[in-house]
């Protein structure tokens, strides 16, 4: 499933355990502790497990030079009822640590899981320093996975992530006194730590954090469909079957993967919100066992006229909103925001197949997919199939966000570029995680050819540090007639 890199590893097969002796005066104690193993995923973070004394849990940030980056991270885990939950502010250069407490209490509610679960990390760091010397900060929204069971085992976890960081002018990272700094408040950190002004005679620390603001939706056990397909009244009578079809199947060879989607915005002064990037790199869910669907669902369009039909799982979803604080002397919010929208299946999986007309639920998440996505048209001749492996390959897309699912209702929230939030799942593998729309024609006359549009959000999504659209399986089948003069639409 995963890259295993970094191993002293490769001398050793399995986990080997070092005898440490020491003294004292009872006596001789014997102490366990084991190799690192260092998992590298495609998704672009590294996890670091061993065991030693105690258990500790720290996060890393470095650029893609793999230098340590001065950040503050806030993070967050999300739970099996459905909350999203803060696990600790972090401020540090390079290495920090994480509460260990917070992070096991974490993973003992998933501890029945084999496979990982998502921690999500909202970021402001140092990239470079401006033409006076001052630091330019950058935000961005990362996340990494645990095993839980390795968690509650009692062994330490290092999670490295990596940013798109320019280091600050060597003259900039000075260490300034914070005596009078009063976050976070059961600890004074050190200029290290956090950010000092630069160039101040008296430089006031700063550090930042993100609190969870608004919560616009949560949801448990709920339909989520992956695979969906609309077929209007003007093209029905020439349609004979329109199916669609899922299939997942995670092992310890290739896990499926849940990735949520975030948008990072910024308020201007006239109240307006302008995004400035989105992301896909939060994993809330990779699954190794106990979760195999494969399934299809089919109609006939000239027999029971326009339909949607859909098939996926019954999961968990929610959409939420941060907001980024700066704390001196006392914290105070200011106008940068994330938003992240958050999906998973419930485990083991159970599927989800609908039918409904046009103007049922499921239309309306498809209205607003085909009004605010870009669409993309695929030509068939008797019959049409767009499948994850296509929308992938034609849209310049990679396996691991190869079906994307959009927000499943629209939440409150006055700003137009949230309908391009979007959560996927996929696999490194097709053979993993695929998906398929398939339909044939009813009519004989040679005149009239199928064809469908499949859709995928305006914005490329970053995603390991790089640039990616995620296409969705969302698909409106259609038909035209041509003529003498060229293609006519029906109808």
């Amino acid at each position: 499933m995963w890259v295993y890199v970094g191993r002293i590893m490769k001398l050793v097969k399995g986990l080997r355990w070092v005898l440490l002796t020491a003294v004292v005066t009872a006596g001789v104690m014997f102490l366990w502790v084991g190799w690192p193993e260092v998992i590298q995923y495609p998704s672009g973070y590294t996890i670091t497990y061993n065991r030693g004394i105690g258990q500790e849990v720290t996060l890393e940030v470095v650029n893609d030079t793999g230098h340590p980056v001065h950040f503050c991270a806030s993070i967050f885990g999300w739970y099996p009822n459905g909350s999203v939950v803060k696990l600790d502010d972090v401020c540090a250069r390079g290495v920090g640590k994480i509460k260990t407490d917070a992070v096991r209490k974490y993973a003992e509610q998933w501890k029945d899981l084999d496979g990982e679960i998502g921690v999500f990390v909202i970021l402001t760091y140092i990239n470079g320093t401006d033409s006076k010397g001052n630091y330019t900060f950058d935000n961005a929204v990362k996340g990494f996975t645990i095993r839980p069971k390795r968690v509650v085992a009692g062994e330490n976890i290092k999670a490295t992530i990596k940013v798109k960081a320019k280091p600050p002018k060597e003259k900039s990272v000075s260490r300034a006194s914070a005596a009078i700094l009063q976050w976070p408040p059961k600890s004074v950190p050190t200029g290290e730590q956090c950010f000092p002004a630069v160039g101040d005679p008296n430089p006031v620390t700063t550090c930042y954090n993100w609190a969870l603001e608004t919560t616009y939706v949560s949801a448990t056990n709920t339909p989520v469909p992956v695979v969906v397909a609309r077929v209007s009244s003007s093209d029905a009578y020439n349609l004979h079957t329109v199916r669609v079809a899922l299939f997942l199947a995670a092992s310890s060879q290739y896990a499926v993967s849940f990735s949520g989607g975030s948008m990072l915005t910024t308020k201007n002064a006239d109240g307006s919100e302008v995004t400035t990037g989105f992301s896909a790199d939060i994993v809330t869910l990779a699954v190794t066992s106990d979760l195999y669907l494969d399934d299809y669902y089919s109609y006939t369009p000239y027999q029971l006229g326009p339909r949607i039909i859909a098939i996926g799982f019954y999961g968990d979803y929610a959409v939420v909103r941060y907001r980024k604080q700066a704390c001196t002397y006392t914290c105070v919010y200011l106008n940068d925001y994330a938003y992240m929208y958050l999906v998973r299946p419930r485990i083991p999986i159970t599927v989800y197949k609908d039918m409904q007309p046009l103007d049922g639920n499921l239309g309306n998440v498809f209205s607003m997919v085909s009004s605010n996505w870009a669409g993309k048209t695929i030509y068939g001749a008797s019959d049409v199939s767009i499948s994850a492996t296509s929308v992938v390959g034609n849209s310049g897309g990679i396996s691991l966000l190869s079906m994307s699912v959009p927000l499943l209702s629209r939440p409150n929230i006055p700003l137009s570029a949230v309908f391009s939030l979007a959560a996927s799942l996929g696999s490194q593998s097709f053979s993993a995680a695929r998906g398929e729309v398939y339909a044939t024609l009813q009519t004989n006359d040679p005149r009239v050819t199928i064809y469908a549009v499949y859709y995928r959000p305006n914005p490329l999504y970053e995603f390991n540090n790089q640039y990616y659209p995620l296409p969705s399986l969302f698909v409106d089948v259609k038909t035209y007639k041509t003529s003498g003069l060229g293609e006519e639409p029906e109808g």
